[in-house]
């Protein structure tokens, strides 16, 4: 199987307020397994800037994170499935951030399940797996 980690989750791995339990999970997932979204990172790098200390986050992510995931682009695939995903949650009356829409539609792209803390985002995305990895 193989994972796209959402932001809320990488934040949890960064500020090391992982469980053992979650440390088993992913220690147990190949590396060429593990992923994040560009938008993700994104998301990482705004939260690091809206810091005092930007620097410090920053060189977190860059360290203990970047070099065992793979960043996934939000391509034209991606961006395909976003606008089928969208128009689909406007007409049910569930309009999705823009942001959780793209890491959706990467997830879903490239055969990914996403993890998440946030599953009440994601779960009435069609076809998205989603595993709660921060559930307690």
């Amino acid at each position: 199987m193989k994972y796209l980690f959402d932001t809320d989750v990488i934040s949890t791995m960064m500020k090391q307020r992982t469980s053992d339990r979650q440390r088993v999970r992913l220690e147990a997932i190949p590396s060429d397994s593990q992923a994040i979204s560009a938008m993700s990172v994104m998301e990482v790098f705004h939260g690091a800037y809206r810091n005092p200390e930007p620097q410090r986050f920053i060189t977190l992510f860059e360290k203990l994170v970047l070099p065992r995931v793979e960043v996934l682009p939000f391509d034209d695939d991606a961006a395909r499935i976003a606008g089928r995903v969208r128009a689909e949650r406007e007409a049910a009356g569930k309009p999705m951030a823009p942001g959780d829409l793209q890491i959706a539609a990467t997830a879903l792209a490239n055969g990914r399940i996403l993890v998440t803390g946030n599953v009440r985002h994601f779960s009435d995305v069609p076809g998205l797996d989603v595993e709660d990895w921060l559930e307690h």
